[in-house]
């Protein structure tokens, strides 16, 4: 017998583990026929799922429109500028997105980043709301975001050159 066990021991036992979760998953309940850990959980899951409201899909028609709104155009100034080091730049006057039917929507300053890629922390160049200032020159790429009223939101990025004092 101990050889037996020392043998086979270790397949007795995962054939008996086998049985008890086969049991356990499949097995009869005492106050059902059919009962075990699946079907419970299935006859539970079954309760909570709610019937479809076909109402709702009226909503639908309200996404399409705004969906056809659309989108508005950024358009800056910056290119046609020359913009020196330490000069003060009102980049909100610099920068505006309208719609085809004129609408002008606000524009936001997401970050700042420079010619190696790296992005400056808009709190040592932005000296106060609204205004930025460089101290060395180089090529900045502005990021700026639109969003609209139908909450679409829009990544734009400038570039923008700022010039030695001569």
């Amino acid at each position: 017998m101990e050889q037996i066990l020392k043998h086979f021991g270790q397949g007795i036992r995962a054939g008996l583990i086998a049985v008890l979760l086969f049991a356990l998953f499949f097995g009869k309940d005492q106050t059902e026929e059919n009962g075990g850990i699946l079907k419970e959980v299935s006859r539970k899951t079954a309760d909570e799922i709610q019937e479809t409201d076909y109402r709702l899909y009226g909503d639908y028609k309200n996404l399409q429109i705004e969906a056809e709104k659309p989108e508005p155009v950024l358009t800056e100034t910056f290119s046609s500028k020359k913009i020196l080091i330490n000069e003060n730049i009102v980049w909100q006057d610099e920068i505006k997105a309208e719609d085809c039917n004129g609408k002008t929507y606000p524009v936001f300053l997401k970050k700042v980043v420079d010619a190696q890629g790296n992005i400056l922390p808009l709190e040592e160049i932005e000296k106060e709301p609204g205004v930025l200032c460089f101290e060395e020159p180089g090529v900045y790429h502005l990021v700026v975001m639109v969003k609209s009223d139908a909450g679409k939101k829009k990544y734009y990025e400038i570039m923008l050159l700022i010039r030695q004092n001569e």
